[in-house]
């Protein structure tokens, strides 16, 4: 998790306007991962996977074309934390999609703890 002190780090890291390989490596030792949400909607770029270290393979926003299984195939075959979010908009999204853990995950630095333990947790996935 980001802590308070960290934040000011975080806006003066974003400003400089970092490549993705540098903005990963400044994030190396952190309680912070980076995760990409829904890489294969329209008009965005799926990032190299070695410099994430997560994807999210699926996004529960009915509305949008998030392409579920295509971001599933492209996180498959690597060694990244796989994520599910409702992406929730409206009322009606709220917990379309959603990951199951443990009860001592009650905070974001217990959270990245967990995904770094369980890098595949049980997704929600709401048709």
């Amino acid at each position: 998790g980001l802590r308070e002190c960290d934040i000011p780090w975080l806006i003066r890291l974003l400003d400089a306007r970092p490549t993705l390989e540098a903005f990963h490596g400044e994030l190396g030792g952190r309680d912070i991962l980076l995760v990409q949400a829904h890489p294969f909607r329209p008009r965005l770029t799926a990032m190299p996977l070695h410099l994430l270290d997560g994807v999210e393979v699926y996004n529960g926003n009915p509305r949008h074309d998030s392409q579920n299984a295509r971001a599933l195939a492209h996180a498959m075959g690597a060694d990244v934390i796989m994520t599910s979010g409702s992406d929730a908009h409206q009322a009606d999204d709220i917990a379309r999609g959603g990951l199951l853990g443990p009860d001592w995950v009650s905070d974001s630095r217990a959270l990245v703890r967990f995904l770094r333990q369980t890098p595949r947790p049980k997704r929600i996935e709401t048709p």
